[in-house]
């Protein structure tokens, strides 16, 4: 009898501690994963990045549209940070009915250069807006490219 209920100790056992011993753990390990700083940009409303580059002084700039920091549609949306990610300035641009940024380089002035597009909403169409800063995010010029009821859009810039 004893023996029995060794043998059948043992064919419980020895399974259960086989399939707790394989199992993924639940916790996160504890040790470094590589990640040094994480943050959060915009508002309340819908904001959304889509290019993001290191800049000359290791801080970072980055590009999206923003709906929280306006009284209408979208805007463009360009934030400077310091290598930390923490916000030294925000800018928006605005160059139609509807605005969004794809794709911000810094250029050998120091300035940022955009593409991205301009929404014109009751035709459905939208035109390639370019955009060309100073240092500060202040703009220095924009351009418009594309044709009446086409739906364009500048997804990469490089000067």
């Amino acid at each position: 009898m004893i023996k029995q209920c060794k043998l059948l100790l043992l064919g419980i056992v020895i399974p259960f501690l086989l399939v707790t011993s394989c199992r993924k753990p639940t916790a996160p390990p504890d040790h470094d994963t590589g990640i040094l700083w994480t943050k959060t940009y915009g508002g309340a409303y819908d904001d959304k990045g889509y290019s993001v580059e290191q800049t000359s002084d290791e801080g970072y700039i980055i590009v999206g549209y923003t709906n929280s920091f306006n009284a209408g549609d979208y805007e463009v949306y360009l934030i400077k940070t310091d290598k930390n990610g923490d916000t030294l300035w925000t800018k928006t641009y605005r160059g139609g009915e509807s605005s969004a940024g794809y794709s911000v380089q810094q250029t050998p002035d120091g300035g940022y250069i955009i593409a991205g597009q301009n929404i014109i909403i009751i035709s459905a169409a939208s035109d390639v807006y370019i955009i060309k800063t100073d240092e500060n995010g202040d703009t220095m010029w924009t351009r418009n490219y594309g044709q009446a009821l086409y739906y364009e859009a500048g997804l990469s810039i490089q000067e």
